[in-house]
């Protein structure tokens, strides 16, 4: 549970995004994952890669003091490996989050991931979550939206894992997920050299990733 009045302190930790608002639901999500941290956490950075023909970010978030916002003119598919890459170059702390513009965590779960992070020389990747990939329905966006409040999320987290499965509030549609929110400590990202930016799009630079970090001897959890 997440009460109100929590702040978490995620020293030393960036948040990287790759941005393309290319639709209203697009720049609603930004807005709302970007406010849901901010209102429960602190002493973090985060840094945004708008990957598009035009900016638009900047004029929907206000950057804090750390912040920082690259912008590169693409008519293209996504380059999101890249964005992430340059995000990862940019940051001044040592505990990385390639982070999905659609996805929300409990930030206990963040510091576990710096935890183990910080504590094994040998760990790639942590994913902070279980791989369960959830669609919320409207209503449920649109109360989660006024309150940025979690519990208005993990009310509605179904007893099932089944891919698929829906009700009235949600609708499951991975249940092993490798991607979404992914963190890294800077210099083994930098060992490891990264996303690879090959890849255009998006999905499969998550497994690819993952899988050559396994490959390479690094631990991924």
């Amino acid at each position: 549970m997440l009460l109100l009045n929590d702040m978490f302190d995620l020293q030393g930790i960036t948040f990287c995004f790759h941005v393309r608002i290319d639709t209203y639901e697009r720049l609603r999500n930004i807005k709302i994952v970007t406010s849901y941290y901010r209102k429960h956490c602190t002493n973090f950075q985060y840094i945004f890669f708008e990957d598009t023909t035009k900016p638009v970010l900047l004029e929907h978030i206000n950057l804090h003091a750390d912040d920082k916002y690259v912008h590169m003119i693409n008519t293209g598919e996504w380059v999101k490996a890249r964005g992430f890459n340059t995000g990862a170059k940019l940051s001044n702390n040592d505990i990385l989050i390639f982070h999905d513009t659609d996805i929300i965590l409990h930030p206990e779960q963040i510091l576990q991931g710096r935890t183990r992070l910080i504590k094994s020389e040998n760990t790639g990747l942590v994913y902070p979550y279980d791989g369960l990939f959830i669609y919320t329905k409207l209503p449920v966006k649109n109360k989660f939206e006024q309150t940025l409040d979690y519990n208005d999320l993990s009310e509605h987290l179904p007893s099932t894992r089944q891919v698929y499965f829906q009700n009235e509030n949600v609708w499951i549609v991975h249940n092993n997920s490798v991607g979404g929110c992914v963190m890294s400590r800077k210099d083994i990202f930098n060992k490891f050299k990264g996303y690879n930016p090959n890849f255009r799009g998006w999905g499969y630079e998550d497994d690819e990733i993952a899988k050559r970090v396994h490959i390479l001897g690094y631990g991924v959890e």
